[in-house]
């Protein structure tokens, strides 16, 4: 839930607070937990309200994702509304930019043609720290729907 929302000033929110939502489920998706872990609903308001969002952003920080998708989930966990991306479209638009550019690293061998934005490829397997519902490939980590 956005800060904005949790707080209940209805007056603030807008697509942005929807974007906040959308980098909650890939929060969700890439470290198995929601930004915020309270041990009730109150206290998991409160964290929202408060913008409690270090826990969440050192998970994020070792899920072993592209690099690029998560500071896109970081950015739409932003507490002011106008360091998020402005819609949704925006954000599945960069979600499939990084998941496209990924792939095809993968598919040449992460790192191999320098200058194309492929990183250095991170091994198949152990390490890396995904978790949830994710599948691991030579350079990322994405959803076993995806």
């Amino acid at each position: 839930m956005a800060p904005e929302q949790a707080a209940g000033e209805i007056r603030k929110l807008d697509a942005r607070t929807d974007v906040f939502g959308l980098g909650a489920m890939l929060c969700e998706i890439l470290t198995a937990a929601p930004p915020y872990r309270g041990r009730d609903e109150k206290a998991a308001r409160l964290q929202a309200v408060r913008w409690e969002t270090a826990d969440a952003f050192a998970r994020l920080d070792g899920c072993g994702a592209e690099p690029d998708l998560v500071a896109l989930c970081k950015r739409c966990l932003a507490f002011k509304q106008e360091d998020r991306p402005a819609e949704g479209t925006a954000v599945a638009q960069q979600v499939a930019e990084t998941r496209h550019t990924a792939e095809a690293c993968a598919s040449r061998g992460a790192g191999a043609a320098a200058g194309t934005g492929c990183g250095t490829q991170r091994p198949a397997s152990g390490g890396g720290g995904c978790s949830g519902p994710l599948r691991r490939s030579p350079s990322s980590c994405w959803p076993a729907w995806a």
